[in-house]
């Protein structure tokens, strides 16, 4: 049996020459198209038409809810996309440069011993409700899903089960449709979430390398907060580097200069399918040295297993039938967000070695090495650069495959291709934006645009979010079905639009017109908001902020320079994050 997902599913891995294979002992699943929600509040409704302007509902229709994507191929697209390119040879001295860059810059600290893993310590983490993927359970031992809370046991169990066995089968990854509003033509993006089995071992040996080494020095956003002036530090990391060439030179006038600069804003197309056995090898390594030797032969069996499921993750697609992705990250793994982001910074950091080891060309025009011959052709090959300019690239900032840095040569991008096999979506910007109703011109990053304010003496660097994307957002997204988790929805939206004066008037203007009609629903909407908008916090339905509050919510200068200056003098002096010294 099947349904037409599934064959579409088949069809394009057929194309593609994936083999499928059978993997028994787990809940028999079928993939499905996400529920249509179609039941929206009509008093929403009424209030959206009457507030948003005609311009912005023209823009929000370029947009579209996951849910009400018809096509078949794109719905399927989401669950193949790690095939969507094969595999790239694997290149040792390209792997070797990294491995030396990779040791070069990892944390000179050994981390302390986790212990042997046992039934009491996986009982002991602490988990989330989200999904807990699949675990080879019957109905006769217990129910064979629900999140990770109601799961704990049963993955604990699983782990248990295969601690006694010779030789631990794989735990496939679950792919569901992700619940969201994209733009039209887009494929319909799903979740692969790893079997809470492999979640609980990774946590409990690489817990302080994934959660406690948030590292926006060594070029890492993770972590960074819409409020007290997080994404700011971003310029403080430059203008560090600033002063190293230029000393002396004040805020302002780097502030100045940084207004005539372009920023290179680029993400990866398919970056799912763009990681390899270069960038994974290096990265495994990178988690292994920080551990002391794991000397419990259980542990080591369940650690192998869990290691080996991230290297080359088994994805079921229908039934029992299952395809591997080597070197692919599933999107729902435990080492996503620093997996991806340290995999695409080794990208980054081979290109500026490589720059560095030919007298900061982007290649020789009489050099013979092998990445040389292979690069030659590429427009702009042999483009000098100066010892400044390779600098600010390497202060770059990445999340996952999305960039940013100062940057103005379209060859950096050409580079990272051809030598890793991505397809690199490049922007050349400005920095900064004038917040307005229309889409902004300058630069962005993580749906944030940057705004320079110069009322005060000392310059400011505001953040703030474009109109159409985040008004599509709430009115084609599931809030729309009552009043309260609309208003819930616009509470969050108005903590996060930042420095933008019109588009918080239009958020205000919804969140004054709505009138909650179940406050407990609203409370409970308003829990899954704290962690991107941290000012939802216990608010009551009543509390709308102002701008001048949400505006100094994120206007803090000097917390963000201290991260940036100690997180720099502790790297320097010990080799070791901010947050790790």
């Amino acid at each position: 049996m099947s349904n037409p997902l599934s064959r579409e599913i088949v069809k394009q891995l057929d194309e593609r020459g994936v083999p499928t294979v059978s993997v028994p002992g787990f809940r028999h699943t079928r993939p499905k198209p996400l529920t249509k929600f179609v039941k929206q509040d009509v008093e929403v409704l009424k209030v959206i038409d009457e507030v948003v302007p005609p311009k912005l509902k023209e823009n929000i229709k370029g947009y579209i809810h996951s849910s009400h994507v018809d096509d078949l191929s794109l719905q399927a697209a989401g669950y193949t996309v790690l095939t969507e390119k094969e595999p790239l040879t694997h290149d040792f001295d390209t792997f070797y440069m990294m491995f030396v860059r990779m040791a070069l810059e990892s944390p000179r600290v050994e981390q302390s011993d986790p212990g042997a893993v046992d039934p009491a310590v996986l009982m002991s983490q602490q988990v989330t409700s989200s999904s807990a993927g699949l675990l080879p359970l019957n109905t006769a031992f217990g129910n064979p899903v629900g999140n990770k809370k109601e799961m704990q046991a049963s993955a604990t169990s699983v782990n248990i089960y295969d601690s006694g066995v010779f030789l631990p089968g794989c735990l496939p990854a679950k792919p569901a449709p992700k619940d969201e509003v994209l733009k039209r033509g887009k494929k319909v993006r799903t979740i692969m979430v790893e079997s809470e089995s492999n979640f609980q071992i990774l946590k409990h040996f690489f817990e302080d390398q994934v959660s406690r080494t948030r590292d926006v020095v060594g070029g890492s956003a993770i972590g960074l907060s819409s409020m007290g002036g997080g994404f700011k530090s971003i310029f403080f990391n430059w203008y560090w580097v600033f002063l190293k060439y230029f000393p002396d030179t004040p805020w302002n006038e780097f502030c100045e200069w940084l207004d005539k600069q372009f920023a290179d804003e680029s993400d990866k197309t398919a970056w799912e399918s763009s990681t390899n056995m270069v960038d994974g090898m290096t990265f495994l390594i990178e988690l292994l040295v920080s551990l002391p030797v794991v000397s419990d032969k259980i542990s080591r069996k369940l650690l192998a297993r869990a290691l080996a499921d991230y290297a080359n993750p088994p994805v079921q697609i229908d039934s029992d039938k299952v395809y591997f992705a080597p070197w692919r990250v599933c999107s729902g793994s435990y080492f996503t967000a620093k997996g991806n982001t340290r995999r695409h910074w080794y990208f980054v950091q081979f290109v500026c070695d490589f720059v560095e080891l030919h007298d900061h060309h982007f290649g020789g025009l009489d050099c013979s090495c092998n990445w040389c011959k292979k690069l030659c052709a590429l427009e702009g090959f042999g483009t000098p650069i100066t010892k400044f300019q390779l600098d600010m690239i390497r202060a770059c900032i990445i999340l996952g495959d999305d960039f940013l840095a100062i940057n103005d040569k379209p060859v950096f991008g050409l580079f990272i291709d051809a030598i890793f096999g991505t397809t690199t979506k490049t922007h050349f910007k400005k920095i900064f934006s004038t917040p307005s109703l229309e889409e902004p011109e300058g630069a962005e990053f993580l749906k944030k645009h940057f705004f320079l304010d110069k009322t005060f003496a000392t310059f400011n660097i505001r953040s703030f979010r474009a109109p159409t994307r985040l008004l599509a957002k709430l009115s084609l997204g599931r809030s729309t079905e009552s009043r309260s988790t609309f208003k819930a929805a616009v509470l969050s939206a108005i903590w996060e639009c930042g420095y933008n004066k019109p588009l918080y008037d239009i958020l205000a203007d919804l969140f004054k017109k709505i009138q909650v009609d179940d406050p407990q629903r609203f409370n409970k909407a308003l829990q899954k908001y704290v962690k991107r908008s941290p000012g939802c916090c216990d608010a009551p339905y009543t509390y709308l902020p102002e701008f001048a509050t949400v505006v100094n919510s994120d206007a803090s200068m000097i917390k963000p320079l201290e991260t940036v200056w100690w997180g720099r003098i502790t790297k320097r002096l010990f080799g070791l994050p901010l947050n790790m010294y």
